[in-house]
C-alpha cells in the first residue's frame, strides 16, 4: 500500500483478516465495517489535492486518470457486492456497468480501449465523487444487515483490490508530473538538506538453503483470508545456499 503524503491503511485490511470470528459476528462485521471506511477514505485522501484536470491526465497507454482509478475501485463493489447481494440495488447509472470495467470480460459487454482513458471528460469529476459516495452510503446500509460469506469475501477482495488501485494511481499521477516540463510535485515540500546520512556497517546472512515450502498456506474455509492468486498453491522449492545484506543499498 501506498505511502505518500498520506497516512495509508493496510492494518485495516490485515485485522478484517485476522478475525477469526464466526460469520456475520459482531467483532467481525464491525472490522469489516471500520476497515471499509478506512480504505475507502485513504483513497480520497489521495486524490484530494488533485485539481479535476490533474484527474483527467494520462501520460502513457499503460496508466490510467486518477479520477478512473477512484470510479473504478468504486464500480467493483456496486458491481460485484451490491448489485448480486442488495436486492433493491440498482446501477447509479447504467452506463457506468462498462465505462469503469478494466478486463472483466466475463461481464459480456465490450471493454473501453484503456489508453483512451484520458478522453473521458465525462462523466464529470464531481459526478464520479457522487457516485463514490452514492456506493459508499449504500455499503454502509448494506453492512449494517450483515454480509454472508460469499458477500464478504468479495468486500475483503474488493478492500485489497482497492489499495493495489491506490499504489497505480500514485505512480501514474508522479509519472504525468514527470512527463509535465514544469515538473509539478505532488506533495510540496523542500528536500531534506541532510546529504550525508548515517550507513551502518554492512554485514551478510547466511541462509543454508535446500527443501523450503513457498506460497501462501491459503484457509479456504475462512471468508476473512486472503491472498492475491499468484500466492498460491504452497509448494516446496529447492534453493541454493545464499546470503542477504543486514541494510538496503546505499
Amino acid at each position: 500500500m501506498a505511502q505518500t503524503g498520506v497516512t495509508a491503511v493496510p492494518a485495516q485490511v490485515e485485522a478484517i483478516q485476522g478475525d477469526g470470528s464466526g460469520v456475520r459476528s459482531d467483532v467481525r462485521d464491525s472490522a469489516i465495517r471500520s476497515g471499509y471506511k478506512a480504505v475507502r477514505s485513504a483513497t480520497s485522501a489521495l486524490a484530494a489535492s488533485m485539481s479535476a484536470e490533474d484527474q483527467m491526465v494520462q501520460s502513457c497507454p499503460e496508466a490510467s486518470p486518477m479520477k478512473w482509478h477512484q470510479a473504478h475501485t468504486t464500480w467493483f463493489f456496486e458491481t460485484f457486492v451490491l448489485c448480486p447481494f442488495l436486492k433493491d440495488c440498482k446501477p447509479l447509472r447504467e452506463e457506468f456497468h462498462w465505462l469503469f470495467n478494466s478486463y472483466y470480460n466475463s461481464l459480456g459487454q465490450e471493454i473501453p480501449e484503456k489508453g483512451l482513458r484520458s478522453v473521458f471528460s465525462r462523466p464529470s469529476l464531481d459526478e464520479v465523487l457522487a457516485f463514490r459516495a452514492h456506493i459508499d452510503q449504500e455499503m454502509d446500509r448494506f453492512l449494517a444487515r450483515g454480509a454472508d460469506e460469499e458477500a464478504t469475501r468479495r468486500i475483503v477482495l474488493g478492500l485489497n483490490h482497492e489499495q493495489q488501485h491506490q499504489e497505480l494511481a500514485l505512480t501514474d499521477i508522479k509519472h504525468a508530473f514527470f512527463s509535465n516540463p514544469l515538473f509539478p510535485s505532488y506533495v510540496a515540500g523542500s528536500l531534506s538538506e541532510e546529504k550525508d546520512s548515517p550507513v551502518s556497517k554492512l554485514t551478510w546472512h547466511s541462509f543454508d538453503g535446500g527443501l523450503v515450502e513457498t506460497g501462501y498456506p491459503l484457509r479456504a474455509e475462512d471468508p476473512l483470508d486472503f491472498c492475491f492468486d499468484n500466492e498460491t498453491p504452497r509448494h516446496n522449492t529447492f534453493l541454493e545456499p545464499f546470503q542477504i545484506a543486514t541494510r538496503e543499498v546505499s
